[in-house]
């Protein structure tokens, strides 16, 4: 099926580059007030769906009418053991606002003094805060649409966080969206070395396992959803806390699940 190109976002096409015209339709844009890369449109999981909530993994697999498509959301806190069911407030599916941070380990944010410098590969220095908005919502809407459009990513993972309303304050609540296409081999934009290209789906917050695609390498390899990643090539995963997923991948040369 396809839709219409939005603002933001990308033309739906759920059966081109392993279902990444847009990732089930969800399409985001740039908030120039905020800073931040706010969702458009929620596409197909735009209304709550039923499903089956994993307390090992933290996760619920959705329940949709895409009988070729794996759909996953995932919240960072596990439920300790013996805890009563978690609240249907906890689960979440994307909706209209709520923040993107990240996808296919692309970081989508800006920087704390975004107001003062111009974004990465400016063609020319803006005047003033009101040019430096427009600047960085060209610079990260472009790295959404190279993230998404730029080659299949199968599985695609998509690391979001929504508003929660406290007593005295706001607060921010983070969960990752994890797409995935049983039919389609593992696959990663050519060129760059990503968990996709093993099977696999990362959770860069804290290094647990998304997504696993059946007779994947990451599969052969016994890796599991709900496990953690504790070292890459037997160094830990704690000397990374600053990198990026794909950055580590990137770096350590991996070419090898096994070795994760």
């Amino acid at each position: 099926p396809r839709g219409s190109r939005s603002r933001g976002g990308m033309a739906a096409d759920t059966a081109k580059n392993g279902g990444q015209g847009d990732i089930i339709g969800l399409t985001a844009e740039f908030d120039v007030r905020s800073g931040y890369l706010l969702v458009d449109a929620e596409g197909v999981l735009g209304r709550q769906h039923r499903g089956a909530y994993d307390t090992y993994s933290n996760s619920l697999v959705h329940h949709t009418d895409l009988s070729d498509v794996h759909i996953a959301t995932r919240t960072l806190k596990r439920v300790p053991k013996g805890a009563p069911a978690v609240a249907q407030d906890m689960i979440y599916a994307p909706r209209k606002g709520d923040r993107v941070l990240c996808v296919n380990y692309t970081y989508l944010t800006v920087p704390h003094n975004w107001l003062e410098v111009d974004p990465p590969g400016a063609a020319n220095a803006a005047w003033n805060a009101k040019g430096r908005r427009i600047q960085w919502k060209h610079h990260i809407e472009g790295l959404w649409r190279e993230a998404v459009e730029g080659g299949a990513t199968n599985p695609a993972y998509v690391e979001l966080e929504r508003e929660v309303e406290g007593w005295l304050t706001k607060s921010y609540q983070g969960y990752g969206l994890c797409v995935s296409w049983p039919h389609i081999p593992p696959s990663s934009p050519q060129g760059q070395l990503l968990p996709s290209m093993f099977g696999i789906a990362i959770d860069s917050r804290d290094w647990s396992v998304a997504a696993v695609l059946k007779d994947s390498p990451a599969q052969e390899a016994g890796l599991t959803v709900g496990s953690s990643i504790l070292s890459v090539n037997g160094d830990s995963v704690s000397l990374f806390r600053a990198w990026g997923v794909a950055s580590v991948i990137k770096s350590a040369s991996l070419t090898n699940p096994s070795s994760l």
